[in-house]
């Protein structure tokens, strides 16, 4: 990121001057953007060509479309850093180093001003523009007969994607944005007045709406030529933003609890083949010395109390390529950077202490010490592989550094910059589901009216699916208390055997010999399970919180530990404590400034006093 001050510009000027050199309004576009997939030799995704064409040589036809869409997504690569940056700097679990310049301390001491080249929404709302222009040529394109149907709803449906989360992060970042939803064709339009912007609690609603009227929530297939397209041995299908997971958090942030739920679980693949049913199912089994896909914390067999035997699995999630098998079990959301392409990797730069590497950032004392470093394991030991050796490393010169970044780092080519964006996976969307079967279970109620079928009886999956499993917390014994039942009637979502849960909450986890079957979640794990820790479990004379709120604030925390440094935490943060102020007035507040003021009581810097009108929890920004 440039961060000159003096060569800054300010949004809607900015975008005058992408409007006219780089976004073809009107006339001009850069070259870049539509050479991209005619052999995909020019660039992985290079948004700085200044070369233009006329717009009458541009969306011909579908490859000018899948030209557009490839250099789109290269804008949202330029992102990265200053989301990663923003939404986890300014948080919690991120710190700065004493080689940071004002400008970082800023966003992470919570003084920051809108001159800062980090809160600069310039580059948010390129993409949007882009965007906005987009959509509206493929409109005409279908009009004009240059896309068929199916075509169309394909990459509408995924740039909109695009536009709908590049807004969901700038509103949960700044809190009260310009929202534009045309393409900018003139200088009178430049100008974002009064009636453009709008709060949190009407983008949330909007950006729904906005997915839901979406033609598909499928990823692109075979129709629109972009599935299976690949750059070396990179797959494109990884860095499109999936429509579904997006569209689960933004139900989440809007209350609509059921929906969350639903879209998760129609997300979640239960195909048939020994090849797809461990996808996203946060696999676990008995070590015994071969991987095969189960990011485990985890010890060897026989040997559970032997912390020389620990086996960390868990962080093969970050350092496996995306071209490996096993990759995709977990990595829903993946960009991969490579070095002889643009736009540059920036993590290694921010995080490193080798090559080209600054280590400007690192993980906070807190994370340290009040989050990895309180957590039991299964056997007694007081540790998360999550963190240290997970998350981050600490150097030979003592130094944390966080290395979820770094894993491609090849110390005999120290200045090439290659690595991988981490936006949505697994664990994350498992956590989501918990979070979503804890908040509609406090709905209440009884499904179809019978009694013996409570709605509260929901947060079982919450349990299941932040602590143990599926198998495990379903497993039912008869009436003695002793004999199970066969396990063909058991390891499955119910209320008691045989009286199974409704879809979305079905969960069939069955491993029956005779009869014959097997459930796609026989593997399942639960995050702290698959970690190796003990259950978080609620306890009424121990808290003063209500289920509901003790549940919530557990998957926050697990949310940390398992998610720490990938963009998420800001977000996280924010959605509960905004869900708890709407509850109960101030209560969202104070756990705002308990969870952030954490961080600067570690690190000696004076706590951020957050009010509860919301006025000074974002960031700054100037959309002038």
């Amino acid at each position: 990121m440039n961060t000159t001050k003096e060569t800054k510009h300010r949004l809607f000027s900015h975008i005058r001057f992408l409007t006219v050199n780089t976004l073809a309004v009107k006339s001009i576009r850069i070259l870049s953007a539509i050479v991209l997939l005619s052999g995909l030799t020019y660039s992985c995704i290079d948004t700085d060509s200044m070369e233009v064409l006329d717009e009458s040589d541009h969306y011909r036809n579908i490859a000018d479309a899948q030209k557009s869409v490839i250099g789109l997504y290269g804008k949202v690569m330029e992102m990265s850093e200053q989301l990663v940056v923003l939404n986890e700097l300014h948080a919690d679990l991120m710190d700065v180093t004493t080689n940071a310049d004002d400008d970082l301390q800023a966003i992470s001491y919570f003084t920051s001003d809108e001159d800062n080249p980090w809160v600069d929404p310039v580059p948010f709302y390129s993409v949007i523009q882009n965007c906005n222009d987009m959509l509206a040529h493929f409109n005409d394109m279908l009009v004009n007969n240059k896309f068929t149907e199916d075509e169309y709803n394909e990459f509408y449906s995924d740039v909109m994607t695009v536009r709908c989360w590049t807004y969901f992060q700038i509103g949960t970042l700044f809190g009260r944005i310009p929202y534009l939803t045309d393409p900018i064709t003139s200088l009178e339009e430049l100008v974002a007045d009064e009636s453009t912007y709008i709060d949190l609690d009407q983008l949330i609603p909007a950006l729904v709406d906005s997915m839901e009227a979406l033609p598909t929530l499928d990823q692109y297939s075979e129709i629109s030529g972009m599935s299976g397209k690949t750059l070396g041995n990179y797959s494109l299908d990884y860095y499109f933003i999936n429509k579904r997971c997006l569209l689960a958090e933004l139900y989440l942030w809007n209350g609509q609890y059921y929906e969350a739920a639903k879209t998760i679980r129609d997300f979640h693949l239960e195909g048939g083949t020994e090849t797809t049913w461990k996808r996203y199912k946060t696999i676990s089994y008995v070590y015994q010395g071969t991987f095969e896909g189960a990011y485990m914390v985890t010890y060897t067999r026989y040997l559970w109390n032997d912390i020389n035997s620990l086996v960390n699995l868990w962080v093969n999630m970050f350092s496996l390529e995306m071209s490996e098998t096993w990759a995709n079990y977990e990595n829903i959301n993946c960009m991969t950077y490579d070095p002889s392409y643009t736009p540059t990797y920036p993590f290694i730069r921010l995080m490193g202490t080798e090559g080209t590497g600054e280590y400007l950032l690192k993980p906070s004392q807190n994370a340290i010490d009040n989050y990895w470093g309180v957590q039991i394991q299964s056997n007694g030991f007081t540790f998360d592989g999550r963190g240290e050796g997970g998350s981050y490393e600490m150097d030979e010169a003592g130094r944390p550094v966080i290395t979820k970044y770094l894993h491609s780092f090849d110390a005999n080519a120290p200045y090439e910059q290659a690595g991988k964006w981490f936006i949505y996976r697994a664990g994350w969307l498992n956590l989501m589901y918990a979070e979503a079967c804890n908040r509609y279970a406090e709905t209440g109620g009884y499904v179809d009216g019978d009694t013996l079928k409570p709605i509260s009886d929901y947060r079982r999956l919450t349990y299941a699916f932040l602590n143990t499993s599926i198998s495990s917390e379903f497993y039912y014994l008869k009436p003695d208390g002793v004999t199970a039942y066969p396990s063909d009637s058991i390891s499955v979502s119910s209320w008691q055997a045989g009286v199974d849960y409704p879809y979305p909450f079905y969960f069939d986890a069955r491993y029956s010999t005779t009869p014959y079957h097997r459930g796609y979640w026989r593997d399942h794990s639960g995050i702290r399970n698959r970690a190796s820790l003990t259950s978080v479990t609620y306890d009424s004379t121990a808290t003063v919180q209500p289920e509901v709120r003790f549940y919530e604030k557990a998957i926050l925390d697990e949310l940390a530990l398992e998610t720490a440094f990938e963009g998420h935490r800001w977000r996280d943060i924010l959605r509960i404590a905004r869900r708890w102020n709407k509850e109960q007035a101030g209560t969202g507040t104070a756990l705002l400034n308990e969870v952030i003021g954490a961080k600067f009581a570690e690190n000696g810097k004076t706590v951020p006093v957050f009010l509860n009108d919301e006025s000074n929890w974002y960031l700054p920004a100037n959309f002038q």
